[in-house]
């Protein structure tokens, strides 16, 4: 039995432990202090433990920057420099998001050697995560220049056939042809205006292309090619508009629905949480469900798998700015914060999930300015100019995790612990996260159940 005691009780804190038969090792990572309070935590470290679930690894969206000087650089991927550092320091044998634009891509259609060295570019990221026994979540959006019904890349297409035989192409290649381990996802937030400019119904036809041409691969080459979506903002978000309190309204449950008709693939379910809240999924509808429990019956219904994989693939601490201090010269707050969110997204039920970003996003074309990157960088350097935040050490310690995790029964409400073990080592990761928007928090994940004077 190990017994441990007298830990700070702070605003911010994350450490760990690993201990050996030989040692005790400590790694701290940065805390605020308020003040010190007892808190014991006892292990029995003959318990049973169950495999780490892969929602623990350090898996992380791969988007960054914004806007890169050099053409045949992925404009939406993080810089060179920041990726070899994730590889060399954790590696990538998690869940790991990267954004396929087709506008920037066939913007290149008279230009084929610059196209080359794009589509290379992407490519060898790919085979990075895929030789490392990693999932690539390729996100495909963009429509290309003259295929849309306006002249935007966010807009819908005006020839599903022409886009379906683009896409079909680049699936055969990467899937069939290369056999990288990808999982595709149709479009980016196409609930928002800033990502898509079509109908509920536009995007359900720009499932079904994509969906045909897998299926077609399929038949052709006999090789399983998942497919989902729909990744919008948050799970009950529908195109045209939606609240918590419609569930059912939401873009998730009708593409579920289309899918059924159609006789569809869905492969993943997959969907945006941006909160200070470390467990938004506990909040309630009024069929006196969440959000995972909801989802899953509404599969069951439909007769798909009731255990298909649920992602929360983008997410972050997010307290209604773009420039949050917690993100960067606080970011010892969201490092507390990850764990505690990953741990209740294990509670509720989500399969998998992956951090946005890799990078901060600054000075690119749209003037925007968001730190939500594990690396932060100049923007007026010519030259790469960057580096690691202190969010960058939850990332590490995760990575530092044992093969087995023990099932805890420590509880608090604002400590916890992920304690795990492998062959003679048993590590303890603990962290201290206080939501600052706690009260506000609370109320939304009940308001549902109240009635419309209450709400």
């Amino acid at each position: 039995m190990l017994n441990l005691k007298r830990a700070l009780r702070t605003l911010a804190i994350l450490f760990i432990f690993i201990l050996t038969t030989y040692n005790l090792r400590l790694i701290t990572y940065s805390a605020f202090a308020a003040e010190e309070d007892d808190l014991e935590f006892s292990l029995d470290v003959e318990a049973d433990t169950v495999f780490l679930p892969k929602i623990f690894r350090p898996n992380i969206d791969l988007s960054g920057r914004g806007f890169h000087h050099k053409s045949s650089w992925p404009q939406t991927l993080a810089e060179s420099e920041v990726l070899q550092t994730w590889e060399n320091d954790i590696g990538f044998k998690g869940i790991y998001r990267l954004q396929f634009d087709l506008w920037e891509i066939e913007q290149f259609f008279k230009n084929q050697d610059e196209q080359q060295i794009l589509l290379t570019n992407y490519e060898r990221v790919i085979k990075k995560v895929s030789d490392a026994g990693g999932i690539v979540v390729l996100n495909i959006f963009g429509t290309p220049e003259g295929l849309g019904m306006v002249l935007d890349k966010k807009s819908p297409p005006r020839d599903f056939r022409e886009l379906k035989r683009i896409i079909k192409g680049y699936i055969k290649e990467l899937s069939c042809n290369k056999r990288y381990n990808i999982w595709y996802e149709v479009w980016n937030a196409p609930d928002l205006d800033d990502f898509f400019l079509g109908r509920r119904q536009d995007y359900l036809t720009l499932y079904r292309m994509v969906a045909e041409s897998i299926n077609e691969l399929r038949t052709e080459t006999k090789i399983f090619i998942p497919l989902g979506g729909p990744s919008v903002s948050w799970w009950f978000q529908s195109i045209d508009g939606n609240t918590v309190i419609t569930p059912e309204r939401s873009l998730i449950y009708e593409l579920i629905k289309y899918c059924y008709r159609y006789r569809l693939p869905l492969d993943f379910i997959s969907w945006h949480t941006f909160s200070t809240s470390p467990d938004p999924e506990e909040e309630l509808t009024r069929y006196k469900k969440n959000a995972v429990d909801l989802i899953r019956e509404w599969l069951t219904y439909f007769k798909f798998d009731p255990n298909t994989p649920l992602i929360i693939d983008e997410w972050n601490f997010d307290a209604g700015t773009n420039i949050s201090p917690e993100r960067r010269e606080k970011s010892y707050i969201t490092a507390s914060y990850i764990p505690a969110r990953i741990k209740n997204m294990y509670k509720s039920g989500i399969n998998y999930q992956a951090y946005f970003s890799l990078e901060d996003f600054q000075g690119n074309k749209e003037g925007v300015g968001r730190n939500t990157g594990v690396f932060y960088f100049d923007p007026e350097s010519s030259k790469y100019k960057g580096g690691a935040k202190a969010v960058y050490n939850a990332y590490r310690m995760l990575d530092l995790l044992g093969r087995d995790m023990f099932l805890l029964k420590f509880k608090d409400d604002f400590v916890g612990a992920i304690a795990t073990r492998e062959e003679s080592r048993i590590i303890l990761l603990f962290y201290n996260y206080i939501d600052p928007n706690t009260a506000m928090n609370y109320l939304a994940k009940h308001i549902a159940t109240l009635g419309g004077g209450d709400r």
